[in-house]
């Protein structure tokens, strides 16, 4: 009966308003805590200490740079599939959206890049 009395001088404690507030920054937190953001995935791809081309890895596609480097993008990703370097280091890192890809024989550079943009926007 103790706990009974002490919830219900809680309760008077707080006021109708005060009950919104409440309810209302709770629903504020759960919107922020279930956000949903729309990430534009990019690939910056430098050939040659230039920039060639930027990707969108959004759409599954094969891509030549050069006579025998072949860049695969699948499901957000790429990779370097073929490459005519000696050791094949970067065709061995394999697939990747964060961390940079080089292969310093062939003078290639990927650095990714995320545009954040808000579902309610596009």
């Amino acid at each position: 009966m103790a706990n009974f009395n002490r919830t219900r001088k809680i309760v008077k404690i707080f006021t109708l308003p005060d009950w919104l507030l409440i309810i209302f920054f709770c629903f504020l937190a759960v919107l922020f805590f279930f956000k949903v953001d729309y990430k534009e995935s990019k690939a910056n791809v430098f050939y040659k200490n230039k920039l060639w081309q930027t990707i969108d890895l959004t759409e599954n596609r094969e891509i030549t740079v050069d006579n025998g480097i072949v860049l695969q993008i699948k499901s957000n990703k790429l990779r370097v599939k073929e490459s005519t370097c000696p050791h094949k280091y970067c065709v061995k890192q394999g697939w990747s959206n964060t961390i940079p890809i080089i292969c310093v024989p062939n003078k290639l550079a990927i650095y990714f890049t995320e545009d954040e943009n808000m579902l309610i926007t596009r």
